[in-house]
């Protein structure tokens, strides 16, 4: 993939074709991870070049700077995977980016950023009892945080986040089911 993962109104539609993915758990899976992987251009964009994402922020540039985004109640359009999730209503929130330090990842002078961005979730999932296909209403909250190691031309390095998912399944028969994720993330170029 060439660019950035997001289009000039800030949705994540550059991302590539998906077609071919099995509509499974582990399609799934594999979608998000590739979401994840191009989230990484998205932040490099909005903390050192926020214009190009048409944001209204000053870009990182010293130790100690900060760049903080509303996302809040903007849609993040994701693609319906069938008899796993339907309806899916993701909405962005807050992002934070502090410029940490300086540091060396394998030898290359990199600037070190503290990120952290909140998202809600509404979505139908789906779950087999006996035979029986259920459609159930699920809404949580989603928090990343992490760091992001770029070099001087604002190339990345290396990165990861950790992942907190909260939510709530309403199963049949007025049964809660709470919902309590983390996911570790890391990348590195070498």
């Amino acid at each position: 993939m060439e660019g950035i993962a997001v289009d000039e109104n800030g949705n994540l539609s550059k991302i590539p074709n998906v077609d071919s993915i099995p509509r499974d758990m582990d399609g799934f899976k594999f979608y998000v991870s590739l979401i994840d992987f191009h989230s990484w251009d998205i932040y490099r964009h909005t903390f050192f070049n926020p214009a190009e994402l048409k944001l209204n922020e000053k870009p990182l540039k010293k130790v100690g700077d900060t760049v903080t985004v509303s996302l809040e109640a903007k849609p993040i359009p994701l693609l319906e995977w069938e008899n796993l999730t339907s309806d899916l209503r993701m909405e962005g929130g807050i992002i934070v980016g502090l410029y940490l330090a300086d540091g060396v990842v394998n030898g290359t002078e990199s600037r070190i950023v503290y990120f952290e961005q909140n998202q809600r979730i509404k979505q139908y999932v789906y779950g087999s009892v006996g035979g029986i296909l259920l459609k159930m209403p699920y809404e949580g909250t989603t928090r990343f945080f992490g760091h992001i190691f770029v070099d001087q031309s604002d190339e990345l390095l290396k990165a990861h986040f950790n992942e907190y998912v909260y939510g709530k399944v309403s199963a049949p028969m007025g049964v809660k089911v709470i919902v309590h994720t983390k996911r570790e993330y890391r990348v590195e170029v070498e």
